[in-house]
């Protein structure tokens, strides 16, 4: 799934990025890495076919240096503060609380579930495929949470409901919904999408495909709501409010017409955006700052499995979509999932500059940038199964925002 959709510069830009930071004080991943042989990762070995990008972890800081002179916007340091510090030790506040992901089976979801995994939190798994589901209900196992499977086609509100009902059976409590179901406009559409054709030369059925984003956004927060606010009373002052993140992306701000980005798909995105906006507005009705709260993460360009399969046959796509900036600008599906965990564990961070807003992307936390304040790393460490899954840790990529063609 490509989350993040690159694009030409726009007539106007999208909301100002963070404020830029201070250069030279260093950051953990900045170190040289621990000496020792690691066995080849099942990321590095599926992201870096010789025909396509793939994440060059012994160039990435070549490729930073010749991005930062083409304007990049982004630091490889960290200004001195406490609060990046503090949101990840705060991340400890989340063991053995309760979460929803759902589209868990792979990409983005599968990521998501992983890293709320690593918090030690107990994550109900959502999707329409046993085994990935199980595949991922074992990552997350070994990446230090407890998970349970749910077969779940999100089109159904009955489905839908019965994940809910569930978790309110079993745990009584809800503190994290990770909405991320999501449905593929199919081989033949792809192909057509990536030949140019417009709206009306697309299967008309595609924008029901796309909607299946907003819809189970939409249908999730509806049947978690009196779970989300009972959370929400019952909890100590002390601790968070339950967070609700839906997964949104570049495309609800992109140009029109891209060969890579159908008008339905960008819909979809802006849809996502509203739906947070005021669905966040809702939930804080009457509990004075207690209530559950919303926000929409921006990745960027995931490299998910559909990502691989769609670029690492085909340079010339995988440079049309990068913008010849190879895989600087590439991330991982578990980084996500970490932005998401930190909101979620500190509820002081679910304001700007973490969240934007007030304006037209309300409540959107773009991933990078993000991860980037509060220093959170992508892949894994050497040996864990999230190095397995996603590769070494390495530094969050550049926000998409930050270069020039955006």
């Amino acid at each position: 799934m490509l989350v993040g959709v690159l694009a030409p510069a726009p007539p106007r830009r999208p909301p100002a990025p963070l404020a830029p930071q201070a250069r030279g004080a260093g950051r953990p991943w900045a170190q040289p890495a621990p000496a020792g042989p690691s066995a080849p990762s099942a990321w590095s070995q599926a992201v870096i076919p010789a025909s396509a990008v793939g994440l060059a972890l012994a160039t990435l800081r070549s490729q930073r240096a010749r991005l930062v002179g083409r304007g990049a916007n982004f630091a490889l340091s960290h200004p001195s503060s406490a609060r990046p510090a503090r949101g990840a030790i705060a991340c400890g506040a989340l063991r053995g609380k309760v979460a929803v992901v759902t589209g868990a089976s792979r990409g983005v979801g599968r990521g998501c579930a992983v890293a709320l995994g690593e918090k030690g939190m107990l994550v109900y798994i959502t999707g329409r495929s046993k085994s990935d589901l199980e595949a991922t209900a074992q990552a997350v196992r070994r990446a230090g949470g407890e998970a349970v499977v749910m077969l779940c086609d999100h089109t159904s509100d009955e489905q839908t409901k019965a994940v809910f009902d569930k978790v309110r059976n079993e745990q009584g409590k809800l503190h994290v919904l990770v909405c991320c179901a999501y449905q593929q406009a199919g081989v033949e559409t792809d192909r057509m999408i990536d030949a140019g054709k417009k709206f009306h030369e697309l299967p008309l059925d595609l924008y029901d495909k796309m909607n299946l984003g907003p819809r189970a956004c939409y249908s999730c927060s509806y049947f978690a709501a009196d779970l989300l606010r009972e959370t929400a009373r019952q909890s100590p002052a002390s601790d968070p409010t339950p967070l609700v993140a839906f997964i949104g992306g570049f495309g609800s701000v992109s140009p029109a017409a891209r060969p890579w980005l159908s008008s339905a798909y960008a819909a979809s995105k802006a849809a996502i955006d509203r739906l947070a906006r005021d669905i966040h507005a809702e939930f804080g009705a009457g509990f004075g700052g207690k209530g559950p709260s919303v926000v929409c993460l921006w990745p960027g360009l995931v490299y998910t499995e559909r990502v691989q399969e769609m670029l690492q046959d085909d340079s010339d796509k995988a440079k049309l979509m990068t913008g010849d900036l190879e895989n600087a600008l590439c991330e991982s599906p578990v980084i996500t999932g970490r932005v998401a965990a930190a909101l979620a564990a500190d509820q002081e961070l679910r304001q700007s500059p973490f969240v934007q807003g007030p304006g037209i992307h309300d409540r959107v936390a773009v991933v990078a940038e993000v991860a980037r304040e509060l220093d959170i790393l992508d892949g894994g460490e050497p040996g864990s199964v999230v190095a397995e899954l996603y590769g070494e840790l390495r530094p969050a990529a550049p926000s998409l925002r930050s270069f020039a063609y955006l």
